[in-house]
């Protein structure tokens, strides 16, 4: 059993982790200021979802600081490791009593995660735009993923 104290902290444990570590970047990416700004895309793109899911767009990366940031071309390529953090991340949103995306209706999960990738694009730009090229990799494999999987009509527009 968790406390309430014992909650939050690991609550703050998840906002405080550090987002791609695996890219050399200028300033702090963390889940906090990440999940921050897929909350305000949430609101500008589908306002009248935001208060059904801005919870989920606040809490959908807590898990990180346990599992860790895994870039998303790992998880497409091996579907052991996808499985393998599904199911961490799962024990941890119960443990943790917040909600897991991964039960949203399908049309939910995808504003959502248009949210997350897009915000993800963003920050990208944002890094290439200040001159720092190592983040130019993001932007492009986030490129090649929207050609893939198109953002919602409504999110595209931004992208």
């Amino acid at each position: 059993m968790i406390t309430p104290f014992q909650r939050v902290m690991a609550i703050r444990t998840g906002g405080n982790t550090e987002r791609c570590h695996g890219v050399r970047h200028v300033g702090s990416y963390s889940v906090g200021l990440h999940s921050w700004n897929v909350a305000m895309l949430m609101l500008v793109l589908w306002p009248g979802d935001f208060p059904r899911l801005v919870t989920y767009c606040l809490t959908h990366d807590i898990p990180e600081a346990w599992v860790g940031d895994i870039p998303a071309p790992t998880k497409k390529y091996c579907a052991e490791i996808k499985t393998a953090c599904d199911q961490m991340e799962g024990k941890i949103f119960l443990r943790l009593k917040l909600p897991n995306d991964a039960f949203l209706p399908a049309e939910d999960r995808a504003k959502l995660k248009a949210c997350d990738h897009l915000e993800l694009y963003l920050w990208a730009r944002e890094q290439t735009y200040g001159g720092n090229m190592h983040a130019d990799c993001v932007r492009r494999e986030l490129e090649r993923f929207f050609l893939e999987t198109p953002l919602p009509f409504v999110a595209n527009e931004l992208y």
